[in-house]
């Protein structure tokens, strides 16, 4: 136990102390002082002219050279030297002095044992105890035996501030002469969790300035008001928002435009504790002792627990209601098992240089991986036996994929490495035309041609395919307030001044937003006929929509109930003043749909009961059994089997009225469906989009504004006009909010997952209801009129009863997709399944993986949680051919980073770039928990606290921030993910171009430089032709850049005068075979003209 700190009554005595006292200790050869040259440049020129045995480095080795203009000096000070001090000095904190009666080096070796220190997490800390404020603080919570070990054989200490006058601390002459024991080899001094506190006020002051730098940094008009401290920023539209401060210099409260506050609650540490959203609702933050995070709370709602291993790795997750997720790691922190909610395992196996090989399902299956020489992905095998082959020509930049079919494809690329071309077997070809900044100009198949063009931001301006274009106007703000599609609908939007969206007006018509003071939205109002009041709660999920005409008539009503996990678990629904109708749901310890019931007035009216399997597949709906195959595909539902080509993609399925006969081509379209003795064709343009379908009789043609299918056309016979539909949403929307038709206007009400469920014409009449089961299957209860749109981002084909999803088809009847997820490898994909089967709480609007339904702040934790920080999982760092698997992603940092600074920037810099109404809080809270202060990166983390923020957050750009603030002592960079690794070197060396800017990272007086990462230790860089062909392909992207341009900063080649590429590695790593190869590139740089920097980084 500790010894209580003292008080100066005791063993430390504190007092004033003048010039003249100085001056005689100056004289007796007993005064030293350490200069700190960090704050006071002139510091250099004094001790350089002073002998080793008057003056002398602190620091040593390489040390003492890298940093000679940031370190502290130790200066015998004779009276020369002291007057020097005391006038030039002055006003600064230049240092200390040290009152001691000893030879000059020992002296030296006693002060260099505190240069670095232990956090009480036992980490190493850089300690400048020679910064007077921080001795201040310091000394007086110190224990006896701490004194003891800091003072040594010292007589006393002494400060001097402008506001305080000089400051003696001594120890009492009875301890004057006390014999100091020897420290043992490798012992430091160990900080308390007393002295963190007594340092955190040194360190907060500077907040403010800090973040006005950050942001000023960032391209925002923000200044520091003189009168009150907050920090007010002007967007580009001149609003207003405003930073707070609380008395200990930590942000406290943030001001919208509109009037909305966000407060910051910190503790003593100047950590990230509570965020409090304008309507009052908490979020909670738990660390340990290690300042690991380790709870997450919805106050009052749920709390999610986290776990750690001896390394700081992810151990588990402790789920609200009380279920548990686990982790374990091979040496060198490989992720080999994960016991997912349901109890089921996944393992992972690596070769020798630590790549994935094998990964095995929970049914036991296995997918393998094989790496060529130069650690490419050169084939994948599959559980069915099946495999994929992968080869790549650089000097004919050919790659090609030989896919399970046994079929290739063939993808060229252009100098810049961008794809070209992509051709299959059957003659289908793709062609890409980019510009010298890698921007998509055209896109083209053998049936359509789209193409884009940008503004002056870099912003798209128009899409043009077929006889369709579409231009965007945007505001000063950079929001889109017109998409003008010629034919189809000119689309208008506005927003307020927190950028949230106040009108969508099309045909004549407009759609309004109403909110609450603490901006939810609670009011839709459909043109002059009808509203729709919503209410939200817990995190922003829906939780009560009705919908009345204007003249106070309930037209429906629906009422939704969710778990401590967010997820549905009751939803009341009624028509105008009947009885409610009542659906339950229930969910197995995986989170997946296991049953539902039907009723009303407490009455059961039908159930049904959902099965699966280990691997988390659907194997028994209601009372249908369901055979899988070794893919995760459906191979018999029920009595009626399903069959599948070599790629998986179905051929048979069943349907309404029997089977329906597919068939896809190689590149994943389904080409025809023959269905009741009818066949119907599909084109597609390049990006995929079905532009026409065809039974032979009618045809459908299909107009697109990005993912947004905006209009449709029905030509019946050449002898009638085409029948015309215009579609409204949203920007950014996957489903329309209203329809336009021969003359008449529809509007659409969606339920709490996106599924259309009621529509109403001008007249606020219902003109069609359906209800849904679980999976998507419609029972149309209303049918004026055809509404095709179904679960979020599906388009019913009448003809075939299949769900158009833009990525692939799916089968409500088969409630799976007829293909596998083409980002099959992505953590969180779903095989065949719709929504991992959780179809309440999870949408899957573009056919490819699943997202979480609805905007809870603390939901269930994201599944990319066990993956790096942007996301990956393992198999999709395998199939990406990257380097290395899933690995642990803490590191130290400066331990007086705190969070709720970093939050209150991020929200800020959102509201300010891209209006209040886009800012998400969960992702700034997400990226704070970055920066906890004493601190720690939990990269895999990221996706805790909301929805897909492993997709949305962008930690490597934060990391870049983080990197430029630290030491280089602090950067410890190596044992992180490579992008996130990458962003903290380049912040730390001054990259500070957009992010996403090609090629370069800073640019500056002329110099284009280029900063790369590589750990040498990798066991893919002990090859050196695989070191040599990564160096040099860095070396030729330099010499290639001819200029770009992105979010507003434009680099010219004509203004590019040098080159310079910085290539940062792990100091002392570097072995023989390895430094001559560097020494070739260094050559080869040389030769095109590139200056090549090699840096080394501990």
């Amino acid at each position: 136990m500790p010894t209580p700190p003292v008080s100066s009554a005791s063993w430390l005595n504190a007092s004033a102390i003048g010039d003249d006292e100085l001056l005689r200790e100056s004289r007796r050869g007993s005064l030293f002082a350490v200069l700190d040259s960090c704050g006071s440049p002139e510091v250099l020129a004094q001790v350089s002219s002073l002998g080793i045995d008057r003056a002398c480095c602190l620091y040593k080795g390489s040390a003492a050279n890298n940093f000679a203009e940031q370190a502290p000096y130790l200066v015998q000070v004779d009276e020369e030297r002291l007057r020097w001090i005391l006038r030039d000095l002055s006003g600064r904190p230049w240092g200390i002095f040290v009152h001691a009666q000893a030879p000059f080096a020992e002296v030296f070796s006693h002060l260099r044992k505190f240069l670095t220190v232990d956090s009480p997490a036992g980490e190493r800390w850089l300690f400048r105890y020679y910064d007077p404020r921080i001795l201040r603080a310091f000394l007086p919570v110190c224990t006896v035996g701490e004194l003891e070990d800091f003072f040594g054989q010292f007589a006393a200490f002494s400060v001097f501030s402008q506001a305080e006058g000089g400051q003696r601390f001594q120890r009492p002459s009875s301890g004057y002469l006390k014999a100091v024991s020897p420290w043992p080899v490798g012992k430091r001094f160990r900080m308390r969790e007393s002295h963190v506190v007594a340092f955190q006020p040194l360190v907060n002051q500077h907040v403010p300035e800090r973040l006005l730098k950050l942001l000023r940094e960032q391209g925002h008009t923000v200044w520091r008001e003189s009168s009150t401290g907050d920090l007010v920023g002007h967007d580009a539209l001149n609003h207003q928002t405003r930073i707070s401060f609380g008395p200990g210099f930590l942000p406290q409260k943030l001001v919208t435009p509109a009037g909305s506050i966000y407060g910051l609650e910190n503790d003593s540490k100047g950590r990230l504790r509570t965020v409090v959203l304008p309507d009052g609702e908490r979020f909670e933050l738990g660390r340990d002792v290690r300042d690991r995070l380790i709870s997450a709370s919805h106050v009052g709602v749920s709390t999610y627990q986290f776990s750690y291993d001896e390394q700081d790795r992810l151990q588990s997750i402790l789920h609200p209601d009380g279920i548990k997720e686990e982790w374990e790691y091979a040496e060198g922190g490989r992720v080999t098992e994960w016991r997912e909610r349901s109890g089921a395992v996944r393992r992972y196996g690596y070769d020798a240089k630590g790549q994935l090989q094998c990964s095995i399902d929970p049914l036991g299956r296995r997918t393998l991986l094989d790496f060529d020489d130069q650690s490419n992905l050169a084939s994948i095998s599959y559980p069915d036996g099946s495999q994929e082959f992968f080869s790549y020509d650089p000097i004919e930049r050919t790659a090609v994929m030989t896919g399970r079919d046994g079929k290739p494809v063939l993808r060229r690329l252009d100098e810049r490495a961008n794809i070209r071309e992509i051709c299959w077997a059957d003659g289908t070809t793709v062609r890409l035309e980019t510009d010298e900044l890698g921007r998509l100009l055209a896109i083209s198949n053998p049936h359509a041609r789209t193409e884009y063009g940008y503004d002056a931001s870099g912003r798209l301006e128009y899409e043009r395919s077929g006889d369709t274009t579409v231009q965007h106007q945007y505001d000063e703000a950079g929001r889109l307030v017109a998409s003008l599609a010629e034919p189809g609908p000119s689309t208008h939007y506005e927003y307020d001044a927190d950028g949230k969206l106040l009108c969508v007006r099309a045909w004549g018509k407009t759609v309004s937003f109403e909110y609450t003071s603490t901006g939810r939205l609670e009011r839709l109002r459909y043109g002059d006929s009808l509203q729709e009041e919503r209410e939200y709660a817990r995190g922003r999920r829906l939780t009560h929509a009705r919908v009345t005409a204007c003249s106070g008539h309930s037209l429906g009503e629906q009422r939704y109930l969710y778990d401590t996990c967010d997820r549905l678990v009751a939803l009341f629904s009624r028509e105008f003043e009947t009885p409610w109708s009542e659906r339950s749901f229930e969910y197995d310890r995986g989170g997946r749909l296991l049953a539902e019931s039907v009723g009303q007035n407490g009455t059961v009216l039908r159930s049904v009961r959902y099965g699966h399997d280990a691997n988390g597949n659907l194997i028994r709906d209601g009372d249908t059994l369901r055979k899988i195959g070794l893919m995760d595909e459906v191979v018999i539902h029920g009595r009626n089997p399903v069959t599948y080509d070599a790629l998986g993609q179905a051929t048979r399925v069943p349907g309404k009225k029997g089977d329906l006969g597919c068939q896809h081509g190689l590149d994943g379209t389904l080409q025809e469906v023959r269905a009741n003795g009818v066949s119907w064709r599909f084109k597609y343009d390049a990006l995929g989009r079905r532009i026409e379908a065809t039974d032979g009789q009618r045809t459908w043609r299909y107009g697109w504004s990005g993912l947004q299918l905006i209009w449709e056309e029905l030509v019946s016979s050449a002898e009638q006009p085409p029948l015309r539909r215009e579609y409204l949403y949203l920007p950014g929307g996957n489903t329309p909010i209203a329809f336009h038709e021969a003359g008449r206007t529809f509007w659409l009400q969606q339920d709490t997952r996106g599924a259309v469920i009621c529509a109403f014409d001008e007249e606020a009449r219902l003109v069609w209801k359906a209800s849904y089961d679980s999976f998507g299957q419609a029972r149309v209860e209303v049918g004026e009129i055809r509404q095709p749109w179904r679960l979020a981002g599906q388009y019913e084909d009448e003809g075939t009863g299949l769900y158009y999803n833009l990525g692939r088809y799916y089968s409500p009847i088969l409630k799976s997709y007829l293909s596998r997820d083409p980002f099959w490898f992505k953590h969180g994909a779903t095989a065949y399944s719709y929504c991992d089967n959780d179809p309440w709480n999870r949408i899957d609007p573009y056919g490819q993986w699943a997202w979480i339904a609805a905007g809870a702040i603390i939901g269930a934790v994201v599944s990319g949680v066990m993956a790096a920080s942007e996301g990956k999982s393992p198999l999709e760092i395998a199939a990406a051919a990257l380097e290395g698997a899933v690995v642990g992603a803490a590191f130290a940092v400066n331990p007086w980073l705190g969070a709720g600074a970093m939050m209150a920037a991020d929200v800020l810099h959102q509201g300010l770039e891209n209006g209040w109404s886009n800012v998400c809080i969960a992702c700034a809270a997400a990226k704070a928990l970055i920066t906890l202060a004493g601190g720690w990166i939990l990269g895999r983390l990221a996706g805790f606290i909301g929805r897909g923020i492993v997709r949305s957050v962008g930690s490597t750009k934060l990391a870049s921030t983080i990197g430029s603030w630290l030491p280089r002592w602090a950067l410890r960079p190596w044992g992180l993910p490579k992008s996130l690794r990458g962003y903290l070197i380049e912040g730390h060396l001054g990259g500070k171009l957009p992010y996403g800017f090609p090629v370069i990272d800073k640019f500056s007086r002329g110099v284009a430089t280029s900063i790369k990462s590589i750990n040498l230790r990798a066991a893919t860089y002990q090859n050196p032709s695989r070191l040599s062909s990564l160096l040099n392909g860095y070396v030729n992207k330099l010499a290639n850049f001819r200029g770009a341009s992105r979010m507003g900063q434009t680099i010219s080649q004509s203004q590019i005068q040098s080159r310079v590429l910085e290539v940062v590695i792990p100091k002392g790593a570097v072995s023989p075979a390895q430094q001559q190869v560097i020494n070739q590139a260094i050559q080869n740089a040389n030769s095109r003209g590139i200056l090549m920097k090699v840096i080394e980084i501990r």
